[in-house]
């Protein structure tokens, strides 16, 4: 069995389908949208067409990609013992004290 991503314009996986192996989707879809095979990946997840890979959903509005292909916040997550967690609305790393 093989999982095939339906992909729109924007790179947005919006839909995954199980087949059987050696079986392509031939379902019509709009311009600029496609199917790719991938096992690992499911929707909300984005393909990056130049790269020809998957990454994760983007975790927060401000985040951005890195050289890396990784989420990264606007500012640095800080380094010390303590639990913080993203606050969007602020853009800023938040911890209970």
């Amino acid at each position: 069995m093989k999982t095939w991503l339906k992909i729109d314009d924007t790179g947005l996986v919006i839909n995954s389908v199980v087949f059987e192996d050696g079986v392509t989707p031939l379902i019509s879809l709009p311009d600029g949208w496609t199917w790719k095979q991938n096992d690992t990946f499911g929707v909300g997840s984005i393909f990056l067409q130049n790269k020809n890979k998957f990454v994760i959903s983007k975790p927060f509005a401000s985040w951005t990609l890195n050289s890396n292909d990784e989420w990264v916040a606007p500012t640095p997550k800080p380094t010390d013992d303590k639990f913080y967690w993203w606050d969007e609305p602020s853009l800023t790393w938040k911890t209970a004290e």
